[in-house]
């Protein structure tokens, strides 16, 4: 299996690091709602099915697919077979065999039935999107394998994408070609597939004539009652793939998304009437981040995601970002009851954010590294962060995100909205508020001579907030302080050696009771 391949935008290409991208995926087939995906094996125009009779199932004992005796047909499906089913109570397994691609037109599997797909395995499905669907009722595990094709899968059960480990990834893909570029590749190999490279390429997956997707791009489609799980670190989100979830897409287990720039991640409302909607739940700390780039892919920008459901960070304790061209529309919502989470420039409307917890603008480039702090680059040369106060009973909406007006001239960036309402916040349990500012802005300076300003509510202009009292709480009549006591916890230089810089960071640290707009000076 190939490793999973993460890399900063401005890094030598050989380093490996993170980041994100999705490309939105704005029109589904007309077909697409899983919820009409009919009954079990159902008959698809000029398919014959080739139906488990193995292991659960009998009279084969064996749960090895590509064991003859333990299909219908009296033939495994390896490549070019039509139409695989899985009745309840199968169990086949496919092994990891790193030779060998199966591939398939569109597969069901029942509920109650259960198919793995073990380290190093390639699985592709071709059918056509609209009228052969694929459909997950029952049970998918994707075990550091390969799984895609240019074809549809429906997730009316569940979805296990697993990392098994280091250069054990799992991967979503269009092509078979853009994570193994092997012989004879760069021609097509599969039915449906096209070239991921010109005729200078494949080299390693960093051909210098990468070929974006100009067909049907792959698709999963979880549905109201779906569940996926990327589990056990990084998942490849790769080569243009579409991800729509109208149930639960959860990070489990340390668990994150590669995506390349052209894969794309919506989260839906339901189909069927209820107060829930797509759901992506962030239960450790991993998040989206950046795959392979235009360089492998051909295509500039960022992947996006498109939040028209909820984004949720409930566990982990640490840092989760959205490293992605983001989107977010009236219905979007967003939800912090554990740790961090953090987005590329922050949405307009408020987050639910917990006691304790965080919510703001940046990027976390080695999701890897247990709370990893987010850092500044290129474009973006300065986040926030605000905390609610860990005894603020019922948490607060918080908005955090950098604003259109213009800078003074000793201004270091934009100014920043870091607003919250129903916020409780006292001088012992203050709300804090973190920027970080990048050194391409400091001219030098640490952040003993960096000052930062804010603008009360109904104020015209913006005044420098006093220096935090050794206990670390704002003076006697002041709402907010600068905490400068040289602790880790305070206002400080940080290295960002993701581009070579031979000058710090620098991290200021404000506990406030109030919040409003701000700026560093």
């Amino acid at each position: 299996m190939t490793p999973l391949r993460l890399r900063p935008r401005t890094v030598p290409l050989a380093a490996l690091a993170l980041i994100s991208s999705l490309l939105v995926a704005a029109q589904l087939p007309a077909s697409a709602p899983a919820q009409a995906a009919g009954s079990f094996c159902r008959a698809l125009p000029g398919l014959t099915a080739n139906v488990w009779q193995g292991a659960g199932v009998g009279p084969g004992t064996s749960d090895a697919w590509a064991e003859d005796a333990n299909w219908s047909t009296g033939t495994s499906p390896m490549t070019g077979d039509k139409y695989v089913c899985i009745p309840a109570g199968g169990t086949p397994f496919i092994t990891g065999d790193t030779s060998e691609v199966y591939s398939i037109a569109t597969m069901d599997i029942a509920s109650g039935a259960r198919l793995r797909i073990g380290l190093g395995a390639k699985v592709v499905v071709f059918g056509d999107q609209a009228s052969q669907p694929s459909t997950v009722r029952g049970r998918l595990e994707v075990l550091g394998a390969g799984f895609g094709g240019d074809a549809r899968l429906d997730v009316l059960g569940s979805v296990s994408i697993r990392n098994l480990g280091p250069g054990k990834a799992a991967s979503l893909f269009t092509r078979l070609c853009r994570y193994y570029p092997v012989p004879p590749y760069p021609y097509p190999s599969y039915p449906g597939e096209e070239p991921c490279f010109g005729p200078d390429g494949p080299d390693a997956g960093t051909s210098p004539d990468p070929m974006p997707v100009t067909g049907t791009r792959g698709l999963l489609t979880v549905a109201d009652s779906g569940v996926v799980d990327v589990e056990g670190g990084g998942v490849n989100l790769g080569d243009q793939y579409q991800l729509v979830v109208r149930g639960l897409l959860r990070f489990r287990d340390r668990g994150f998304l590669a995506a390349d720039h052209g894969a794309s991640l919506e989260l839906r409302p339901r189909q069927l009437p209820s107060s829930r909607t797509g759901t992506l739940r962030i239960e450790s700390d991993g998040g989206v981040y950046e795959g392979f780039i235009e360089r492998d892919t051909g295509i500039a920008g960022l992947a996006t995601v498109v939040n028209d459901g909820l984004i949720e960070k409930t566990g982990g304790g640490g840092l989760a970002t959205i490293n992605a061209d983001y989107s977010q529309t009236a219905a979007g919502r967003i939800a912090v009851t554990d740790g961090t989470l953090l987005l590329p420039e922050g949405p307009a409307r408020a987050a639910s954010v917990g006691p304790g917890d965080s919510y703001g603008t940046g990027r976390c480039f080695d999701p890897t590294v247990p709370r990893c702090q987010a850092s500044t680059f290129d474009a973006d040369r300065q986040n926030a962060r605000l905390r609610v106060p860990r005894r603020d009973p019922s948490g607060a909406a918080v908005r955090v995100r950098e604003l259109a007006e213009q800078p003074g001239l000793r201004s270091l960036g934009a100014p920043f909205l870091a607003h919250a309402d129903h916020l409780r916040a006292t001088r012992t349990d203050p709300a804090i508020l973190t920027f970080r500012i990048d050194e391409r802005l400091l001219a030098g300076r640490g952040w003993k001579s960096v000052d930062v300003l804010r603008k009360a509510n109904g104020s015209t202009s913006y005044v420098p907030v006093v220096r935090c009292l050794s206990d670390g709480r704002p003076p006697v009549g002041s709402s907010a302080c600068v905490d400068r006591r040289g602790l880790a916890s305070s206002s400080h230089n940080v290295r960002d050696g993701d581009f070579g810089g031979t000058r710090p960071d620098v991290v200021m640290v404000v506990r406030t009771t109030a919040t409003s707009r701000w700026i560093c000076r």
